[in-house]
């Protein structure tokens, strides 16, 4: 890894652990913008003048699937694989609330307020067809987009480099 010098006046707001590594939010006094940092990558790290400001960051309104800000947040349907049950409530929290699948035993249905963001659709993207948004329609619609640019990507042979 290469390092490099850049000063950054940020005031540190929380410590996050997600996917094996430990990320800082901050705030910055200058631009008013929250950051997040991975931390393994810092070294140099100063003390700096000590700020008045205490910044506050925004509570949650549903789950977030990964560290950064969503978009938005939606109250989201999921059919979902009982086998996946134990890994969606981990990931979900408090958040998610599950009910039988009548259409089929081996299903249930979880609605859950999700932030939304990019990294939503590649988390319910790893899951496969074991795991279908029902609603809100327009985020199965933006769901369908996604998949539809893969499967364009891939029904031409590539061209060789």
């Amino acid at each position: 890894m290469i390092y490099y010098q850049k000063k950054r006046a940020l005031i540190p707001c929380e410590v996050v652990y997600s996917h094996e590594r430990f990320y800082l939010k901050c705030f910055s006094e200058e631009t008013q913008a929250r950051r997040v940092y991975r931390i393994d990558r810092m070294k140099g790290i100063e003390v700096g003048e000590k700020s008045t400001l205490r910044p506050k960051l925004p509570k949650p309104k549903g789950a977030v699937i990964d560290i950064y800000e969503p978009e938005h947040y939606a109250v989201i349907r999921l059919r979902v694989k009982r086998a996946l049950l134990d890994d969606m409530l981990e990931q979900l929290g408090r958040y998610a609330a599950v009910r039988p699948d009548s259409t089929d035993s081996d299903t249930v249905i979880i609605r859950a307020s999700i932030g939304i963001s990019f990294d939503f659709y590649h988390w319910v993207l790893k899951y496969g067809s074991d795991v279908e948004i029902l609603s809100p329609e327009d985020v199965r619609q933006t769901f369908i987009e996604k998949l539809t640019r893969i499967i364009q990507q891939y029904q031409n042979p590539p061209k060789e480099l």
